[in-house]
């Protein structure tokens, strides 16, 4: 959790230095898009492997095996979900992109 709450606070710092208010303001606007996600991963990897280790020590590897195959399948699916809605929203983010605004140094709003 740590390192998801560290990439949210370096992504607004890099987005709002480098390409302005407005995006900034998407990057806020998306963020609890962005923790439900990641709660959603960390609740299906922890809870996944919780099922599994007591499976395994149960002697019932096949089973474990069925309820990794449906973790790993839920996972990919909620990935393809997000990517495929992803794409829509980074249309109304990115349209205040300026090409190379992040490496240059010489604009006088930074």
């Amino acid at each position: 959790m740590l390192f998801l709450a560290l990439y949210q606070i370096v992504d607004g710092i890099m987005v709002g230095r480098s390409l302005g208010p407005e995006a900034m303001a998407s990057v806020n606007v998306l963020y609890p898009l962005v923790a439900l996600v990641s709660g959603l991963a960390v609740m299906i990897g922890t809870g996944g492997n919780a099922r599994i280790a007591v499976l395994l020590g149960a002697g019932k590897q096949k089973e474990a095996g069925r309820v990794l195959g449906m973790i790993v399948a839920l996972g990919i699916g909620l990935g393809a979900l997000v990517l495929s809605r992803r794409s829509c929203s980074c249309r109304c983010c990115w349209r205040y992109w300026e090409p190379r605004a992040c490496w240059d140094t010489t604009r006088e709003d930074t």
